[in-house]
């Protein structure tokens, strides 16, 4: 309330099933709070009554949300979330909890006219390479470049072989580099999702990897 100024007031909605809420959003009749809860890359979107009370869980993605505003009905959310494994930008029902994808990729932070329903957002367009570095003092080279990302990358024990994630061909998959020649190698198929976070068993013939698909968190082995 405001009173000679901005006070706070004690805000009742139960016992926190997380340490972190965030990003509180009044809903355009100022009837309700939706927040984020949850640290990135596992959050939750949730409604509060604005004068406080019961949480209700809208979404069980598990995934990275950044960013979410209400649509000026307040009938849903839009909100930026890579639960399918791109980030992208999706609209929820509240009422059927459906989520529907806007066909926005690489988007986050949207931002919602109340007058018209005019949606602003932000476009990420960033990019990342593999690169090595001798510690040695010697000049940075990049490993294999291209035009889409390239990140998490591992090395084998014997430095014969890098395994990273990349979406140079349009999806997230598994590749190998042979060092010794440059040979670049796509190891995994997957329809759908996000590959990260490769590791190179001791012998370099196996690698398990993270496949982050539909709010799940799926550990994978690959026979090299």
């Amino acid at each position: 309330f405001r009173s000679q100024g901005w006070a706070a007031e004690p805000f009742d909605y139960g016992p926190m099933a997380t340490p972190v809420d965030l990003y509180p959003r009044f809903s355009p009749d100022g009837r309700r709070i939706a927040f984020r809860r949850g640290a990135n890359p596992t959050s939750d979107l949730y409604v509060v009554p604005a004068v406080g009370g019961e949480v209700t869980r809208l979404t069980t993605l598990r995934a990275e949300i950044n960013g979410f505003d209400w649509l000026p009905d307040g009938s849903g959310l839009v909100f930026s979330s890579n639960h399918e494994g791109d980030r992208a930008l999706y609209a929820l029902d509240l009422d059927s909890r459906r989520i529907a994808p806007l066909g926005i990729h690489d988007a986050s932070s949207p931002d919602i006219s109340n007058r018209d329903g005019s949606l602003a957002f932000r476009l990420e367009a960033w990019r990342s390479a593999v690169a090595e570095y001798p510690l040695d003092g010697g000049e940075r080279r990049l490993l294999s470049p291209s035009s889409g990302r390239d990140f998490s990358a591992a090395t084998s024990a014997d430095d014969a072989t890098v395994v990273f994630a990349s979406d140079r061909d349009g999806s997230s998959q598994l590749w190998r580099l042979d060092r010794a020649d440059g040979r670049l190698a796509r190891l995994t198929r997957h329809d759908s999702g996000r590959v990260e976070s490769p590791v190179l068993s001791a012998d370099g013939q196996r690698v398990l990897y993270l496949l982050r698909s539909r709010g799940r968190h799926e550990l994978h082995e690959f026979d090299l």
